[in-house]
């Protein structure tokens, strides 16, 4: 006689979730393109069970200039929207993922920069190579008295496959964020591989989902978990309540 065990999907996992990294405000950066592309997203994220958002928008001066003015805008817009279309499950908030470049060090002098609740700043860079001035830039958002958050690093080739260096960067006071599409494998195998070895190796301090479009929330809702893995992602989560009150 064969017991068939119910699968372990992704979304068991993450229900309840506070997600604080996502590209769903429209019109501001490669997230979503319209309001109409934003509800479908939004619709997507209560269909998961995740009721909390933070919406972080690139802030990136070359490709996505956007300020917290354009942000705060994109956001009343969709807010706007979420009312007419009588969307009440979701509890949104807003802030910013902010590119590591030359233009980061003025931008943050300007307070130009929208951070998290409880004073965590989510920031990025280039994912083939190490920004010379990574090291000064975080110690100046720690110097505003900030708490710098490095989004993804799984994603970084630069990091790949050395984990001496990311504890080097936790030891400066870093906090590191994981995508939770980097561990349904929307990445590829390598960087799905990286992600669970940083889990595992406890360098990694909370997940966001990094949602751009609906295709991804598919991707995610259909990705199973062992269960090993949906006891990190709820580890993680909580994390996320600890650290980020909305």
């Amino acid at each position: 006689m064969f017991i068939f065990k119910r699968k372990k999907f992704i979304g068991d996992s993450i229900k309840g979730m506070l997600d604080i990294h996502n590209h769903v405000l429209p019109g501001i950066d490669d997230g979503a393109q319209t309001v109409k592309d934003s509800l479908a997203i939004l619709n997507g994220f209560i269909e998961l069970g995740i009721d909390k958002m933070i919406c972080t928008p690139h802030i990136k001066m070359d490709q996505f200039p956007n300020t917290p003015d354009s942000i705060n805008r994109s956001y009343k817009i969709l807010m706007d929207e979420m009312v007419k279309n009588s969307i009440q499950d979701l509890h949104l908030n807003i802030a910013a993922e902010h590119m590591l470049d030359q233009h980061f060090e003025q931008l943050l002098l300007n307070d130009q920069f929208l951070t998290l609740p409880g004073g965590y700043l989510l920031v990025e860079t280039s994912f083939r190579g190490l920004p010379l001035s990574f090291a000064e830039s975080l110690s100046k958002i720690q110097d505003k008295g900030f708490y710098p958050v490095l989004a993804h690093p799984e994603r970084y080739f630069y990091f790949q496959g050395n984990l001496s260096k990311l504890r080097g960067v936790k030891n400066q006071g870093v906090f590191l964020q994981v995508n939770l599409l980097s561990l349904v494998g929307y990445y590829g195998k390598d960087i799905k591989k990286q992600a669970l070895k940083l889990i595992s190796n406890g360098l990694i301090d909370f997940i966001g989902t990094d949602v751009h479009n609906t295709y991804q929330l598919e991707l995610i809702k259909n990705s199973t978990a062992s269960k090993e893995l949906g006891k990190s992602i709820k580890k993680l989560s909580e994390n996320n309540y600890q650290h980020f009150i909305i």
